[in-house]
């Protein structure tokens, strides 16, 4: 959903201000994932192709709110979901092996 992980890392800033005695520096923004884009992706994960850590720091990086923008369009590009920002630098154009292979397994049955 558009904005989503930006709402939800304001309020996850706001309750932090509220704690005094934690080091802040080693808190990582909240990255809300779903589990399609971890199934889709997995091949590439275990493979080593894509860093999922990498990815995550690519994504906040990307919809940085401090970085001014003048289009609409850079404006909405910062409000990228996760899996959307994902599916736009790394398109995928075929399924995960596990489904390949389910796939193989339903076909070899008939």
């Amino acid at each position: 959903m558009l904005g989503f992980n930006k709402l939800i890392n304001q309020w996850f800033k706001e309750e932090l201000e509220k704690i005094k005695k934690v080091d802040k520096k080693n808190i990582r923004p909240i990255t809300v994932i779903d589990i399609d884009t971890l199934i889709l992706y997995q091949d590439y994960f275990k493979d080593g192709k894509l860093k999922l850590h990498k990815l995550i720091d690519e994504y906040h990086s990307y919809t940085d709110l401090s970085i001014k923008v003048t289009t609409k369009e850079a404006v909405i590009d910062k409000l990228l979901s996760f899996p959307s920002y994902v599916s736009m630098k790394h398109a995928i154009n075929s399924p995960p092996k596990m489904f390949r292979d389910l796939g193989t397994s339903i076909i070899e049955q008939v």
